[in-house]
């Protein structure tokens, strides 16, 4: 056979892709044999056909550990890690171990996959194979940059300079893209939360916003401590209490739900007379009292067909509710769009209509609200429940988000979904009656 004239990992690595003509291992006695614990020498064979046998002792350019040049894997470790590639880690170092007295060393567990795959053709481990035609004292691995001394510039800053005259450039500093740098600020601003601390839960207040307390300051004055100055200012100089301000007083100290009673006279639902609105005095009965949204075109449709030419000023909306006793009964709301029908309304029964609305619908257009007793949507909310539907499909409108409403979206292609969004408007509608 031919004399070793190429480099035995070279060798190794050809013999093991040749289907044809595989690594051969044979003992001291000439002899084949399947285990490379038990071989002298190895037969393998070049790219070219040729074959050559070499000590199966042979050092190769494939390192034990990255980066060290010191410890060179034998052919031997080698072929004994590609014999026992199906073997499991427990048998693969049972087998091993009956070499170790002859001083043979199995390739490590961690590393026993990565020489694989380097010896059945992969790429070469990064700082793991020496490359070929160097010494190992010189370190320089496959896939680095030659080996490098550093020279100081004429600015007294150190420069690596390859060994052998040829330069090699120094690593440039990164400098980040600025349109990355741009959509990266974005979308962190979309994904993460803001930060927020221990207390601003507690004020209700939106992350990055400032706590506005002057309405409540200026309520308070106007219903608590105006009244009683002016009482202590008629005793002092010996006037009786005014009428108004007695009445006040009895209103004030009476009981929440004295106050109103606006649950035992009229329970009224104002609408937004905004065309469009989501719900409106065409598709309100239907949505409330059947449980089924209807387009509000769609509803006009309908009812006009069905000989209602003009939109009703006022709706009724009839809903059975079961008693503790086991008797169903039927409560009767008022669906109105118009502050003037509210006051034909409340003027029947006396005293202020709007106690008797027990929430408003909206479509987050502040200009609904001009002609209502609170212009203010963050006052009328803190004194009326708001409610806010709209399309699933559709975003939410921003002014809502600062509003004290509760939101109720509507799929709109999915009717099955409406009765558990429907149930969900009357309980939030209970709970709020019961609070005022």
């Amino acid at each position: 056979m031919a004399e070793a004239t190429e480099d035995p990992l070279v060798l190794l690595r050809s013999s093991i892709a040749s289907s044809s003509n595989p690594p051969v291992l044979t003992d001291s006695s000439g002899q084949s044999t399947t285990q490379a614990l038990d071989a002298s020498n190895v037969a393998l064979s070049s790219s070219s056909g040729s074959s050559t046998t070499l000590p199966i002792t042979t050092p190769t350019r494939l390192t034990s550990q990255a980066n060290d040049a010191s410890n060179l894997l034998t052919l031997q470790q080698l072929l004994y890690t590609y014999l026992e590639k199906d073997s499991g880690n427990a048998d693969y170092m049972r087998k091993a171990a009956a070499g170790v007295g002859a001083g043979f060393r199995p390739v490590g567990i961690l590393d026993r996959r990565i020489v694989l795959e380097y010896l059945l053709g992969g790429e070469a481990p990064a700082g793991r194979v020496l490359v070929l035609g160097s010494k190992p004292e010189d370190k320089h691995f496959e896939g680095s940059q030659a080996p490098t001394t550093a020279t100081v510039d004429a600015g007294g800053v150190s420069r690596p300079s390859a060994v052998g005259g040829s330069t090699v450039p120094s690593k440039r500093r990164y400098v980040p893209d600025e349109a990355d740098k741009a959509f990266y600020k974005k979308l962190q601003s979309l994904t993460e939360k803001p930060h927020v601390d221990i207390y601003d839960p507690l004020r209700h207040v939106p992350p990055g916003k400032k706590a506005d307390f002057s309405t409540l300051r200026s309520n308070i004055y106007e219903e608590r401590i105006k009244p009683l100055r002016e009482s202590v200012n008629r005793a002092k100089e010996g006037k009786p209490m005014e009428p108004d301000n007695q009445a006040n007083k009895g209103e004030r100290d009476a009981p929440r739900g004295v106050k109103k009673q606006r649950s035992m006279q009229q329970n009224i639902i104002m609408l937004s007379s905004s065309p469009t609105a989501l719900v409106t005095m065409w598709n309100v009965k239907k949505l409330l009292e059947e449980g089924e949204f209807e387009r509000n075109e769609d509803a006009k449709t309908r009812q006009q067909k069905e000989g209602n030419r003009k939109m009703e000023d006022v709706v009724m909306i009839y809903r059975t509710v079961s008693m503790p006793n086991g008797e169903e009964k039927k409560i009767k709301y008022y669906a109105i769009d118009s502050v003037d029908v509210l006051h034909k309304l409340g003027s029947a029964a006396g005293g202020d209509p709007w106690d008797r609305v027990l929430c408003v619908f909206t479509t987050g257009q502040a200009w609904q609200f001009k002609s209502y007793k609170w212009s203010e949507p963050k006052d009328l909310f803190r004194n009326v429940l708001g409610i806010y539907f709209h399309l699933s499909t559709e975003p939410q409108h921003p002014a809502t988000k600062d509003w004290n409403v509760k939101l109720f979206k509507v799929d709109p292609k999915h009717r099955h979904t409406d009765r558990p969004v429907v149930s969900a408007f009357w309980q939030t509608l209970e709970k709020a009656s019961r609070r005022g």
